[in-house]
């Protein structure tokens, strides 16, 4: 094609955006924008250009912006979807990255995180409530108000440090395997997850064994909302990076599962015997 011919094309074709929106909270909106491109002589091009749908939410000021020709995208507060009420039970019990591993494997993943936010909440009623934005550089889960949205933490010997070089195992069981916020694992051999197990006490493999560890528990903690905004808060504290890599850090500045009041940590038993 010679480039007189290019720019005749590109010069019949007009291009269409359509742009809806609706408030869901105070200067915040879903929006969808349909893009489409219509010729001037419709015989003239023989294959249809694609039309093109985006949704999001965004501030009042990016949409003034996109309507006054300002800005020629829209920008939004980050990646949003329409989360289902199994999503989210899913993710608070077992972490996000499991539960999301668990049904992208069903292939359901879509239909419990819709992107297509918009279309959720106006064409299909669905909760403004659930709207849910992906931190996916923490692996975490936010309201649109910016408070966290409650994701399990799981426990194990490599990054909780859930061991016997560090705690008293029989002790932690003792405090741990009737709170309903605990959910114990059993890692099968040849099994990608942990699966839901025994509250019982399991022996490191032998690759990762050494002289200060030999046994471990698994289980995923259940925080609630509650808590789960108090953890943030407190793995903020740390100026870190990257907050979310602070987590078990913060488990044990605050203590959530009473472990070292339970005197189960022995980190906290060998310092209060020093003190004596």
């Amino acid at each position: 094609m010679s480039l007189q011919n290019h720019c005749c094309l590109e010069q019949t074709l007009k291009l269409i955006a359509k742009l809806e929106t609706k408030e869901i909270a105070p200067t915040v909106f879903a929006y969808r924008l349909t893009v489409s491109a219509e010729p001037a002589i419709k015989s003239f091009l023989k294959i249809a250009v694609k039309e093109s749908i985006s949704e999001g939410l965004a501030l009042d000021e990016e949409i003034k912006r996109f309507t006054s020709g300002a800005s020629d995208a829209i920008k939004t507060i980050g990646f949003c979807v329409m989360a289902s009420d199994e999503y989210l039970n899913a993710v608070q019990k077992y972490g996000y990255a499991t539960a999301v591993s668990k049904l992208s494997e069903e292939k359901t993943l879509s239909a419990h995180a819709r992107s297509d936010v918009y279309t959720a909440i106006v064409d299909d009623d669905l909760p403004v409530g659930n709207l849910t934005i992906i931190d996916y550089s923490n692996d975490m889960l936010f309201h649109v108000d910016g408070t966290v949205r409650p994701s399990g933490i799981h426990f194990d010997y490599i990054s909780a440090r859930m061991h016997n070089g560090r705690y008293d195992l029989a002790k932690v069981l003792e405090l741990l395997k009737n709170d309903p916020r605990v959910t114990f694992l059993i890692t099968k051999r040849g099994s990608r997850w942990p699966e839901r197990g025994d509250a019982v006490i399991q022996s490191i493999p032998h690759y990762n064994v050494d002289d200060e560890r030999s046994e471990f528990l698994e289980f995923v903690y259940a925080p609630t909302e509650v808590k789960a905004n108090d953890l943030w808060k407190q793995m903020k504290s740390y100026k870190s990076q990257y907050p979310s890599a602070e987590r078990f850090r913060a488990m044990d500045d605050l203590d959530i599962l009473g472990l070292a009041k339970g005197g189960a940590l022995r980190e906290f038993v060998a310092e209060v015997a020093c003190g004596h």
